[in-house]
């Protein structure tokens, strides 16, 4: 028999990498994990394999299923083809909570007609990382206060998130709250280094806010200063063939090694054979 104090939970987002990805199935489980049903809709271009292993190792504990269909990052005209989609799926779902992760997915949460449900939004980053005065921080700051006006509950992962919505946004109308991500028992075991690793790792999104360019700028640096050191980068993106080329012109394909996709903790132990 169901317990009735039981709620549908949907976690819509566009991107299902990265630590946004990560602090979503850590709530979806928790949630699961609680009596919750609970579902996650995403985008289905991004991610590559290992966003696909993800989704199938949480996908028996989502109840109300995995959803993916082609969601775009910037603001443009298949985002009403996407919505719609987005959309449909939801309201078949009669969810009691909508939560919206990132910008398009907090769009898209707070878009939709559902009345009966609590929208929650979480940023993470997204049209938060423009300049309130630049022309684009202003188009994504006005449309972040309107959609301020159909949210709920904005529940921040930090409190440097909550405060770059104030200076962005402004302050938010509806139920505040920071409740940080947090991490296993398991996570905090020391990791133990492999015998040829390297001096440096860097483990993000390859997108260009997250600043591995800037990394491989220093390796460089550090190179010209007659300090040579190896240099391990764990992650994939958009920018991926961009830091290639830009190792490859630097003349750092021997001391600068991508690992691809690869679970932090081993990736913290660095480049088993760097090469």
């Amino acid at each position: 028999m169901p317990d009735p104090k039981a709620l549908k939970i949907v976690h819509v987002t566009r991107t299902p990498v990265g630590g946004i990805f990560r602090h979503i199935l850590d709530v979806a489980n928790g949630q699961a994990a609680r009596g919750h049903q609970v579902g996650i809709v995403c985008d289905s271009t991004t991610g590559g394999e290992r966003a696909d292993a993800a989704l199938a190792a949480i996908a028996p504990q989502m109840k109300l299923g995995i959803f993916r269909t082609a969601i775009q990052r910037e603001l443009g005209p298949t985002d009403l083809a996407g919505f719609l989609r987005v959309s449909r799926r939801v309201a078949s779902l009669q969810a009691d909570v909508l939560h919206g992760h990132g910008a398009k997915g907090g769009a898209f949460v707070r878009l939709m007609s559902a009345p009966a449900a609590i929208r929650a939004y979480t940023p993470h980053g997204g049209s938060l990382h423009f300049g309130r005065h630049t022309p684009r921080g202003m188009v994504y700051g006005a449309i972040e206060r309107y959609l301020g006006r159909r949210t709920e509950l904005f529940l921040f992962e930090s409190a440097f998130a909550r405060n770059a919505y104030k200076t962005m946004v402004g302050a938010p109308r509806g139920i505040v709250r920071v409740v940080p991500n947090g991490i296993s028992a398991a996570e905090m075991a020391p990791v133990a280094p492999n015998p040829d690793a390297a001096d440096i790792i860097a483990v993000g999104e390859f997108r260009r806010i997250k600043g591995i360019d800037v990394v491989i700028d220093a390796v460089a640096e550090l190179y010209r200063s007659g300090r040579r050191v190896r240099l391990a980068i764990a992650g994939d993106g958009e920018e991926g063939p961009a830091l290639r080329d830009q190792v490859a012109r630097l003349g750092l394909s021997e001391s600068v090694h991508f690992l691809g996709h690869t679970p932090a903790r081993q990736a913290f132990g660095g480049c088993p054979v760097f090469c």
